[in-house]
């Protein structure tokens, strides 16, 4: 009886140490983001700017994100898994949504974005800011913008006439 108590509290420290899979609680990313990068004085003298608009989404159980970038001669948009926690995301390429050609692999991480107090540290891997040639391996980029009236959530609804999302 004592050996069976031992192996049972064993167990339980074995689970409290190294953690259960409930750690992924991508919840709080729910949402939207934005960043601007600093423009850059083209040639001509205008200003080339580049808007990331970045929206985490949850679909029944399933959670991902979609990129779009937006700039001088330069449009694209990504459909990517997300990995992470309450406190770290990571934005895994999935495939492009606008036709193009993969220019990543899937699996690649784009980027991650690290909650530090009331500000989102950005830490850029596979993708980094188009128009600075110096941008930072890291900074506060991204900014929280909101999310949607269902929370950035759709859950799928399937009857005998379809698919729906609702």
């Amino acid at each position: 009886m004592l050996k069976n108590l031992e192996a049972f509290v064993y167990g339980i420290v074995i689970i409290l140490l190294t953690g259960c899979s409930s750690d992924k609680d991508i919840d709080p990313w729910l949402g939207n983001y934005a960043f601007s990068e600093k423009p850059l004085k083209a040639g001509a003298g205008y200003n080339m700017v580049m808007e990331w608009d970045l929206s985490v989404n949850k679909i029944d159980k399933n959670y991902s994100a979609i990129l779009n970038v937006n700039g001088q001669q330069t449009s694209f948009s990504m459909f990517n898994n997300v990995d992470g926690n309450d406190s770290a995301l990571f934005v895994i390429y999935e495939s492009t949504l606008d036709g193009r050609k993969d220019i990543f692999k899937k699996g690649d991480t784009l980027f991650s974005l690290h909650k530090k107090g009331v500000y989102i540290k950005t830490s850029w891997n596979m993708l980094a800011p188009i128009l600075s040639e110096t941008a930072p391996k890291e900074g506060r980029c991204f900014i929280f913008t909101g999310t949607d009236k269902n929370n950035n959530t759709l859950r799928i609804r399937t009857s005998n006439q379809g698919v729906f999302l609702h």
